[in-house]
């Protein structure tokens, strides 16, 4: 994908894809993987604020090499990595045993027949998620292979932290 490669040989300081789809036909998310320090991440979160003040309903993910940063109020998206497939009710169950509030962003994509891959959106940032990923590890079992997180954008800010009263009506 064209914004992967300009960020990636620095081109671009930062690129803005879409928000992943179960039906994406090529997903790109699956090319965050490279463990590398300065690899890829997923860095923001669009739009910032609620679609009330910005008439919108499409969302997209800002990737960039921007370091992780703490807002307070973070997610975490992660990449699970299991053997074999597993149901979306499965995953979300021992996710949420694990002590995560998750919410799917895609699930099933298989790679090369190998191993299906799981990009799930947490709560959490750096330590705090780490601290929870055996667990989760352990919830999964044998089936999981790897779980690296590809990003850690914020969480948009809510109507009234920017001021604006009565939700959408005040925003219209």
């Amino acid at each position: 994908m064209q914004v992967l490669r300009e960020v990636g040989e620095g081109r671009a300081a930062a690129g803005v894809l879409p928000l992943p789809q179960q039906d994406d036909a090529h997903p790109w998310w699956p090319m965050l993987l490279a463990r590398e320090a300065d690899a890829l991440r997923v860095i923001a979160r669009l739009p910032f604020v609620p679609g009330a003040l910005t008439h919108t309903t499409q969302e997209a993910l800002v990737i960039g090499r921007a370091p992780t940063e703490s807002s307070g109020s973070d997610r975490s998206l992660v990449v699970l990595e299991l053997s074999e497939q597993v149901s979306r009710a499965t995953v979300r169950r021992r996710i949420e045993a694990a002590g995560f509030d998750c919410r799917f962003l895609q699930l099933g994509l298989q790679q090369g027949g190998e191993r299906w891959l799981s990009l799930v959106d947490v709560d959490g940032i750096g330590a705090s998620v780490d601290e929870r990923v055996p667990k989760l590890s352990g919830a999964l079992g044998p089936k999981a292979l790897h779980l690296p997180s590809v990003g850690s954008p914020s969480v948009p800010l809510a109507l009234a932290e920017l001021g604006v009263a009565g939700g959408q009506e005040a925003a219209q």
